[in-house]
């Protein structure tokens, strides 16, 4: 006779499995999209190269790699890659690039021998050559060699990458040119910033009456209303501290007030109630980082309504910025003055109050 555990146990395995991956696949995604994002970040820097070339010195037309170091992992860019790219942009600038088998960045073995010991020298070929200035200096006039360029790439995790180009003189190594670019830049920040905002609030409910009544059939009562909208937005400085947009919103009142005495009135339907306008944010109390970045926002709005008839409105909202993604808000929201609506396929004429605020939350892409 079969035990009865051993004949529930791949069902309850499979439930064990699947909780596993339930569990495991919001940080399978988390970890993706911050792999997509660092590589990202990586091209945004590298391809910000040529912004920076225009200024190189007048005399410097051949160069060779001489230093091209980066702390990132080869996962997101081998130092093969790096070489590559920056071979290609500096051609692009008119600038040639040459390449010398003693200035060769792959360590090779090179072995010495006497007739008594063998020598086995493991270190890169351009290592070898900067322990001998005079065979330094003599590959370089041999080849007109007018620059070595340095290239350091560095990435941690609050500041980005970081790119520090410079070229020095082949025989003094003075410094001829130097240029750093990182996030900061307004060339590379990105310029636009589009949110999906959820808000669930609070909305007087002015009176409630049969439509076409003369008397109140419910008077200064309370809903709760829910809206979902779009914001697309502009910086307007390098320092991403103010921004200007569009939006859209579409805020759906339940009529139905969450206490009241008269029970007669059922459930009222809800009401749904759009809106568009434009948007000016200003953000403050930054945070220490290369990446313009703040802790707080402050938002102003004007927004047009077309329901039932056409009213303008003003919104307020002071946010806290959780995270690069998400943000948290106060919102304030004022139209010029109360507004109608109805319910139950108009059989009841709902006075909605000129103000309502919500707790807001944003999702940044």
């Amino acid at each position: 006779m079969n035990h009865p555990f051993a004949m529930r146990s791949p069902r309850t395995l499979g439930l064990i499995f699947t909780l596993i991956a339930m569990i495991y696949s919001p940080f399978a995604k988390a970890q993706v999209g911050k792999e997509a994002r660092i590589e990202h970040l990586i091209n945004a820097v590298l391809n910000d190269i040529p912004n920076n070339l225009y200024d190189l010195p007048a005399g410097v037309q051949r160069v060779v790699l001489y230093e091209v170091e980066s702390n990132i992992p080869k996962v997101y860019l081998r130092s093969e890659d790096l070489e590559l790219q920056l071979t290609t942009k500096l051609t692009q600038m008119g600038i040639k690039v040459v390449f010398l088998p003693e200035f060769a960045s792959k360590i090779n073995l090179k072995i010495r021998s006497t007739d008594s010991t063998i020598v086995i020298d493991n270190r890169k070929p351009v290592s070898r050559l900067k322990s001998n200035p005079y065979e330094f200096n003599r590959v370089c006039l041999e080849n007109n060699i007018q620059g070595l360029f340095r290239c350091f790439l560095h990435y941690d995790s609050v500041n980005g990458p970081k790119l520090s180009m410079s070229i020095l003189h082949p025989s003094s190594k003075n410094l001829l040119w130097m240029k750093q670019i990182d996030l900061s830049k307004e060339s590379i920040v990105k310029q636009t910033d589009f949110s999906v905002n959820f808000g669930l609030g609070f909305q007087n409910i002015n009176e409630i009456r049969a439509a076409g009544g003369d008397s109140a059939l419910a008077q200064n009562l309370m809903a709760v209303p829910y809206f979902v909208g779009l914001n697309y937005m502009q910086y307007l400085n390098t320092a991403r501290s103010q921004q200007l947009g569009i939006g859209v919103k579409m805020r759906i009142v339940n009529q139905t007030p969450v206490a009241y005495a008269d029970t007669n009135l059922g459930k009222l339907s809800s009401a749904f109630i759009p809106s568009v306008g434009i948007t000016y944010k200003a953000h403050f109390l930054k945070k220490k980082t290369v990446i313009p970045s703040y802790w707080m926002g402050f938002q102003l709005g004007l927004n047009y309504f077309n329901y039932n008839q056409s009213f303008m409105g003003l919104e307020q909202l002071v946010s806290f910025h959780v995270s690069n993604r998400m943000q948290l808000g106060l919102r304030l929201e004022q139209t010029l003055s109360e507004f109608d609506s109805y319910a139950n396929d108009s059989q009841f004429e709902v006075k909605l109050d000129n103000i309502n605020y919500a707790l807001q939350i944003s999702i940044h892409f």
